[in-house]
């Protein structure tokens, strides 16, 4: 088996960052989207997903992947979003 890779995720209240990164902390690649860009949720994880993936796929990560992190940190106190 080939070094394992994890993605991380960051989801911030401006953009929504994201990676690949191998055992030793090394980021292998990296990319952003715009978090406010989209009014349905489901648009923005579907961006998300299209954008993660396309990493994945670009750098021969597909069956190098054991595992994911999710940062979201903090909600919007005033509109509970």
């Amino acid at each position: 088996m080939s070094k394992p890779y994890v993605i991380g995720i960051d989801m911030g209240g401006t953009n929504t960052a994201f990676g690949i990164v191998d055992a030793r902390g090394t980021v292998i690649a990296s990319n952003s989207i715009k978090t406010r860009k989209h009014s349905d949720i489901n648009d923005y994880i579907e961006e998300l997903f299209v954008e993660v993936n396309r990493i994945i796929v670009a750098n021969d990560a597909v069956d190098k992947i054991q595992g994911i992190g999710i940062g979201a940190p903090n909600a919007n106190y005033f509109t509970g979003i």
